[in-house]
Protein backbone atom coordinates (compact mmCIF):
# COMPACT_ATOMS: atom_id res chain seq x y z
CA UNK A 1 0.00 0.00 0.00
CA UNK A 2 3.03 1.97 1.04
CA UNK A 3 4.87 1.58 -2.56
CA UNK A 4 1.46 2.16 -4.47
CA UNK A 5 0.85 5.24 -2.37
CA UNK A 6 4.21 6.51 -3.38
CA UNK A 7 4.16 5.50 -7.00
CA UNK A 8 0.58 8.04 -6.73
CA UNK A 9 3.55 11.23 -5.12
CA UNK A 10 1.07 10.94 -1.96
CA UNK A 11 3.58 11.27 0.49
CA UNK A 12 1.81 11.72 3.57
CA UNK A 13 -0.57 8.08 2.74
CA UNK A 14 2.87 6.22 1.50
CA UNK A 15 4.41 7.96 5.35
CA UNK A 16 1.02 6.63 7.34
CA UNK A 17 1.76 3.06 5.35
CA UNK A 18 5.08 2.63 6.40
CA UNK A 19 4.83 4.11 9.50
CA UNK A 20 2.08 1.89 10.25
CA UNK A 21 3.65 -1.34 9.21
CA UNK A 22 6.40 -1.01 11.33
CA UNK A 23 4.50 -0.14 14.43
CA UNK A 24 2.06 -2.94 14.23
CA UNK A 25 4.67 -5.61 12.21
CA UNK A 26 8.04 -4.55 13.43
CA UNK A 27 9.24 -7.86 11.91
CA UNK A 28 7.84 -7.85 8.87
CA UNK A 29 10.15 -9.06 5.92
CA UNK A 30 9.53 -5.70 4.23
CA UNK A 31 10.49 -3.76 7.02
CA UNK A 32 14.19 -3.20 6.44
CA UNK A 33 13.21 -1.78 3.19
CA UNK A 34 10.50 0.58 4.55
CA UNK A 35 13.43 2.14 7.33
CA UNK A 36 15.65 2.39 4.05
CA UNK A 37 12.89 4.53 2.04
CA UNK A 38 11.43 6.16 4.76
CA UNK A 39 13.79 9.16 5.12
CA UNK A 40 12.64 10.09 1.68
CA UNK A 41 8.99 9.71 1.69
CA UNK A 42 9.50 12.54 4.40
CA UNK A 43 12.08 14.33 2.13
CA UNK A 44 9.09 13.95 -0.56
CA UNK A 45 6.50 14.59 1.56
CA UNK A 46 8.68 17.79 2.89
CA UNK A 47 9.47 19.09 -0.42
CA UNK A 48 5.50 18.65 -1.33
CA UNK A 49 4.69 21.46 1.66
CA UNK A 50 7.61 23.62 0.68
CA UNK A 51 6.37 23.99 -2.80
CA UNK A 52 2.30 24.65 -1.35
CA UNK A 53 4.34 27.09 0.98
CA UNK A 54 3.14 25.05 3.99
CA UNK A 55 6.67 26.06 6.21
CA UNK A 56 5.90 24.84 9.24
CA UNK A 57 4.82 21.04 7.56
CA UNK A 58 7.61 21.08 5.41
CA UNK A 59 10.04 21.87 8.40
CA UNK A 60 8.33 18.75 10.26
CA UNK A 61 8.77 16.37 7.57
CA UNK A 62 12.46 17.50 6.81
CA UNK A 63 13.15 17.34 10.67
CA UNK A 64 11.99 13.68 10.67
CA UNK A 65 13.73 12.34 7.86
CA UNK A 66 16.54 13.60 9.16
CA UNK A 67 15.93 11.82 12.49
CA UNK A 68 15.55 8.78 10.39
CA UNK A 69 19.36 9.39 8.79
CA UNK A 70 21.07 12.02 9.87
CA UNK A 71 23.34 12.21 6.76
CA UNK A 72 20.15 13.13 4.64
CA UNK A 73 22.26 15.49 2.67
CA UNK A 74 18.96 17.17 0.88
CA UNK A 75 16.63 17.51 3.59
CA UNK A 76 19.62 19.11 5.43
CA UNK A 77 19.35 21.79 2.82
CA UNK A 78 16.42 21.95 2.45
CA UNK A 79 15.53 22.22 6.07
CA UNK A 80 18.52 25.24 5.71
CA UNK A 81 16.71 27.26 3.06
CA UNK A 82 13.81 27.61 5.22
CA UNK A 83 15.19 28.29 8.18
CA UNK A 84 17.36 31.32 6.00
CA UNK A 85 13.53 32.24 4.78
CA UNK A 86 12.34 32.13 8.45
CA UNK A 87 15.36 34.90 9.35
CA UNK A 88 17.03 32.45 11.79
CA UNK A 89 20.42 33.37 10.43
CA UNK A 90 22.61 30.95 12.49
CA UNK A 91 20.55 28.08 12.76
CA UNK A 92 20.72 28.18 8.46
CA UNK A 93 24.38 28.94 8.89
CA UNK A 94 25.15 25.60 10.82
CA UNK A 95 22.98 23.47 8.61
CA UNK A 96 24.20 24.41 5.75
CA UNK A 97 27.99 23.91 6.87
CA UNK A 98 26.49 20.52 8.12
CA UNK A 99 25.66 20.10 4.15
CA UNK A 100 28.85 21.07 3.38
CA UNK A 101 31.08 19.54 6.09
CA UNK A 102 29.00 15.85 4.11
CA UNK A 103 29.12 17.01 0.49
CA UNK A 104 32.26 20.17 -0.25
CA UNK A 105 30.87 20.40 -3.89
CA UNK A 106 27.09 21.27 -2.82
CA UNK A 107 26.65 24.32 -4.70
CA UNK A 108 22.78 25.43 -3.67
CA UNK A 109 24.85 24.52 0.34
CA UNK A 110 27.66 26.80 -0.55
CA UNK A 111 25.80 29.82 -2.01
CA UNK A 112 22.87 29.85 0.74
CA UNK A 113 26.42 30.00 3.29
CA UNK A 114 27.53 32.77 1.68
CA UNK A 115 24.06 34.50 1.67
CA UNK A 116 23.72 33.90 4.83
CA UNK A 117 27.16 35.04 5.73
CA UNK A 118 26.25 38.92 4.21
CA UNK A 119 23.27 39.04 5.86
CA UNK A 120 25.32 38.41 9.19
CA UNK A 121 27.81 41.19 7.71
CA UNK A 122 30.32 39.01 7.41
CA UNK A 123 31.69 39.74 4.03
CA UNK A 124 35.25 38.17 4.09
CA UNK A 125 33.77 34.55 5.23
CA UNK A 126 31.47 35.11 2.49
CA UNK A 127 34.00 36.21 0.01
CA UNK A 128 36.27 32.96 0.82
CA UNK A 129 32.67 30.59 0.59
CA UNK A 130 32.08 32.25 -3.34
CA UNK A 131 35.71 31.59 -4.47
CA UNK A 132 35.23 28.05 -3.24
CA UNK A 133 32.93 27.89 -6.39
CA UNK A 134 35.11 29.91 -8.54
CA UNK A 135 37.09 26.50 -10.10
CA UNK A 136 33.73 24.68 -10.94
CA UNK A 137 30.94 27.30 -11.58
CA UNK A 138 33.10 29.97 -13.66
CA UNK A 139 29.85 30.34 -16.18
CA UNK A 140 27.22 31.05 -13.07
CA UNK A 141 26.60 34.70 -12.09
CA UNK A 142 25.50 34.36 -8.94
CA UNK A 143 29.29 33.51 -8.11
CA UNK A 144 30.20 36.92 -9.05
CA UNK A 145 26.84 38.78 -7.36
CA UNK A 146 27.97 37.29 -3.83
CA UNK A 147 31.95 38.29 -4.57
CA UNK A 148 31.05 41.28 -6.11
CA UNK A 149 28.76 42.52 -2.61
CA UNK A 150 31.32 41.02 -0.52
CA UNK A 151 34.14 43.79 -1.43
CA UNK A 152 31.15 46.14 -2.00
CA UNK A 153 30.36 45.56 1.82
CA UNK A 154 34.00 45.46 2.74
CA UNK A 155 34.17 48.86 0.78
CA UNK A 156 36.43 47.79 -2.02
CA UNK A 157 34.07 49.20 -4.49
CA UNK A 158 37.03 48.48 -7.59
CA UNK A 159 37.21 45.06 -6.94
CA UNK A 160 33.49 44.96 -6.59
CA UNK A 161 33.55 45.97 -10.20
CA UNK A 162 35.90 43.76 -11.36
CA UNK A 163 34.21 40.82 -10.09
CA UNK A 164 31.51 42.40 -12.68
CA UNK A 165 33.70 42.36 -15.53
CA UNK A 166 34.76 38.77 -15.08
CA UNK A 167 31.25 38.60 -14.80
CA UNK A 168 30.37 40.05 -18.37
CA UNK A 169 33.00 37.92 -19.73
CA UNK A 170 32.13 34.48 -18.39
CA UNK A 171 28.83 34.87 -18.47
CA UNK A 172 26.23 35.70 -20.19
CA UNK A 173 25.55 39.18 -21.99
CA UNK A 174 22.58 39.68 -20.49
CA UNK A 175 23.36 38.45 -16.65
CA UNK A 176 26.57 40.28 -16.74
CA UNK A 177 23.91 43.54 -18.06
CA UNK A 178 22.06 43.03 -14.88
CA UNK A 179 24.87 42.22 -12.88
CA UNK A 180 26.79 45.57 -13.26
CA UNK A 181 23.15 47.38 -13.02
CA UNK A 182 22.66 45.78 -9.84
CA UNK A 183 26.04 46.19 -8.31
CA UNK A 184 25.72 50.06 -9.39
CA UNK A 185 22.35 50.27 -7.37
CA UNK A 186 24.55 49.80 -4.57
CA UNK A 187 26.37 53.24 -2.77
CA UNK A 188 30.19 52.78 -1.14
CA UNK A 189 29.14 51.60 1.77
CA UNK A 190 27.21 48.52 0.20
CA UNK A 191 23.37 49.62 0.93
CA UNK A 192 21.08 49.11 -2.00
CA UNK A 193 19.94 52.06 -3.39
CA UNK A 194 21.47 54.16 -0.39
CA UNK A 195 22.68 57.67 0.02
CA UNK A 196 25.07 58.71 -3.12
CA UNK A 197 24.24 55.44 -5.48
CA UNK A 198 25.34 55.86 -9.22
CA UNK A 199 21.65 56.44 -9.86
CA UNK A 200 22.04 57.73 -13.18
CA UNK A 201 24.88 55.13 -14.40
CA UNK A 202 22.10 52.23 -12.71
CA UNK A 203 19.34 54.17 -15.29
CA UNK A 204 21.77 53.96 -18.27
CA UNK A 205 22.92 50.48 -17.51
CA UNK A 206 19.13 49.43 -17.81
CA UNK A 207 18.43 51.35 -20.64
CA UNK A 208 21.63 49.32 -22.58
CA UNK A 209 19.89 46.01 -21.41
CA UNK A 210 16.37 47.05 -22.63
CA UNK A 211 18.07 48.41 -25.48
CA UNK A 212 19.52 45.27 -26.25
CA UNK A 213 16.95 42.78 -25.11
CA UNK A 214 13.85 44.84 -25.17
CA UNK A 215 11.76 41.53 -24.72
CA UNK A 216 12.87 40.50 -21.54
CA UNK A 217 10.86 41.57 -18.15
CA UNK A 218 13.42 41.99 -15.94
CA UNK A 219 15.17 45.19 -16.73
CA UNK A 220 11.81 47.28 -16.97
CA UNK A 221 10.86 45.95 -14.03
CA UNK A 222 14.37 47.19 -12.01
CA UNK A 223 13.86 50.54 -14.00
CA UNK A 224 10.53 51.08 -12.90
CA UNK A 225 11.98 50.48 -9.18
CA UNK A 226 14.44 53.44 -9.42
CA UNK A 227 11.51 55.47 -11.26
CA UNK A 228 9.33 54.99 -8.27
CA UNK A 229 12.14 55.29 -5.47
CA UNK A 230 12.75 58.73 -7.10
CA UNK A 231 8.84 59.62 -7.01
CA UNK A 232 9.16 59.44 -11.30
CA UNK A 233 6.08 58.24 -11.03
CA UNK A 234 4.70 58.51 -14.57
CA UNK A 235 8.06 56.55 -15.61
CA UNK A 236 8.09 54.14 -13.13
CA UNK A 237 4.39 53.06 -14.34
CA UNK A 238 5.47 52.93 -17.99
CA UNK A 239 8.41 50.62 -17.13
CA UNK A 240 5.97 48.66 -15.26
CA UNK A 241 2.97 48.35 -17.82
CA UNK A 242 5.65 47.37 -20.38
CA UNK A 243 6.90 44.45 -17.93
CA UNK A 244 3.04 43.24 -17.98
CA UNK A 245 2.80 43.94 -22.02
CA UNK A 246 5.87 41.41 -21.99
CA UNK A 247 4.85 39.23 -19.12
CA UNK A 248 1.00 39.31 -17.98
CA UNK A 249 1.63 36.85 -15.15
CA UNK A 250 4.76 39.09 -13.69
CA UNK A 251 3.26 39.57 -10.11
CA UNK A 252 5.70 42.25 -8.91
CA UNK A 253 5.15 44.26 -11.57
CA UNK A 254 1.27 44.04 -10.35
CA UNK A 255 2.10 44.74 -7.14
CA UNK A 256 4.64 47.62 -7.73
CA UNK A 257 1.50 49.28 -10.16
CA UNK A 258 -1.01 48.74 -6.81
CA UNK A 259 1.54 50.40 -4.47
CA UNK A 260 2.02 53.12 -7.00
CA UNK A 261 -1.46 53.71 -7.31
CA UNK A 262 -2.01 53.64 -3.55
CA UNK A 263 0.28 56.63 -3.17
CA UNK A 264 -0.33 58.79 -6.71
CA UNK A 265 -3.95 58.82 -5.39
CA UNK A 266 -3.59 59.37 -1.86
CA UNK A 267 -1.30 62.58 -2.84
CA UNK A 268 -3.76 63.78 -5.90
CA UNK A 269 -1.35 62.97 -8.63
CA UNK A 270 -2.96 62.37 -12.13
CA UNK A 271 -0.90 59.79 -14.18
CA UNK A 272 -2.01 59.45 -18.19
CA UNK A 273 -0.93 55.60 -19.16
CA UNK A 274 -1.96 52.99 -21.32
CA UNK A 275 -4.86 50.74 -20.28
CA UNK A 276 -3.08 47.90 -17.94
CA UNK A 277 -2.96 44.36 -20.06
Amino acid sequence: LGQSYWKASQWDRAVEAWVSLLNDSPGHPSAELVHKELPRAYYNLGLNHQVRGATEEARAAYREALRLNASDVSSLNNLAVLERKAGRLDEASRLFRDVLDMWPEHVDARLGLGEILLAMDQPREASDTYRELLSTRAGDERVYRGLALSHLKIGEVDSAMGWVAQAQKRTSDYEGLLLKAFILEHNAAGERYGKGYAESAVQQTYSDVIKKYPDKPVAHYNLGIVHARANRWSDAVASFDRVLAIDSTYTAARVALDEVDRITKSQNIQILRIKRP
